[in-house]
């Protein structure tokens, strides 16, 4: 178990720092569950912080998704508002 978790967390460091996708969020909670009961102070940081990193993206989209949907139901009630939105706060 122990090397297994030793290899995820590595590996997901690996993939964060070249930007790749990272391991899907139940691999991640298996590893930050591993980490809290068996792990060092920074063993655990690293293993929340990358499990923060999991959720980063979709947390992005989603709040993209729902911004462009609010603008839009705004724009139906109130055809001169424009349908423009600086996103780049969210980077």
């Amino acid at each position: 178990m122990k090397s297994r978790m030793r290899y995820w967390l590595l590996k997901a460091d690996a993939l964060n720092k070249t930007d790749a996708p990272l391991p899907s969020d139940t691999l991640m909670k298996e590893v930050v569950e591993y980490y809290d009961r068996h792990g060092n102070a920074n063993e655990r940081m690293r293993a929340h912080y990358l499990l923060g990193r999991v959720y980063h993206p979709k947390t992005i989209f989603f709040v993209v998704q729902h911004f462009t949907k609010e603008k839009l139901l705004q724009k139906r009630k109130r055809p001169d508002l424009p349908i423009k939105a600086n996103l780049s706060h969210y980077s």
